[in-house]
Parts: structure tokens; sequence; C-alpha cells
């Protein structure tokens, strides 16, 4: 447990101010602003990579040790993107697709 009797109130504040303000208000506002302007098969796999960044940048930036198991998790989601992506892309491609992912999303809106 920190010791907030040792540091000052100012900085305290400052740090939750921050937190709260810009690393979640911020991030949200960002993500909401993003997933207006995607479709919902780039949205839905992009919201997938999170936890593979969060391992890349907790082994580069503070050489966390990860288990072999983590390792196997994080293959699998990344097959599971390029998988998926692949298949949008092989279905806008190919001719006798009923309809494309943003055609799907729009009538999956529109009704």
């Amino acid at each position: 447990m920190p010791n907030f009797n040792a540091a000052d109130h100012f900085s305290i504040f400052a740090n939750m101010f921050y937190l709260t303000v810009v690393v979640t208000v911020v991030a949200q506002i960002m993500q909401n602003y993003s997933l207006v302007n995607l479709s919902t098969a780039n949205a839905s796999v992009i919201m997938c990579t999170e936890s593979l960044f969060t391992l890349l940048f907790s082994i580069v930036l503070f050489h966390e040790h990860v288990s072999s198991m983590a390792f196997v998790g994080f293959a699998l989601i990344f097959v599971a993107i390029i998988t998926a992506s692949l298949g949008e892309h092989y279905c806008d491609k190919k001719a006798n697709c009923e309809l494309s992912y943003k055609d799907r999303d729009f009538e999956v809106a529109k009704s």
C-alpha cells in the first residue's frame, strides 16, 4: 500500500484527475467515436487486439515474464483476428456473397 501521508495532497488529486479524465473518459470517447465510423467486423477485430497489446506492452515496458499458456492465448487470439479479417475480405471479393458486411450491418440496424 502506498503511504499517502508522505505525499502532498495536490499530487494525489492531480494523479487521480489524470487517471479519471485522460485515461478513462478520453479513451472511451475515442473508442465510441471510432466505433461509429467502422464496420462491425472491423471494430470487433480491433477490440480483440486489446489483450494482445496489453501482453506486448507488459513484456516490453515492464519486462514481465509470461507463461507458455499466455503465449498460446496470444496465438489463438491472433489467429482468430486474422481469420475474421480474411473472411471479411474474401466475402467482399467473392461475387456470390448475398450481402457484404457493411450492407449486412445496415440491414440489421434498419430492422
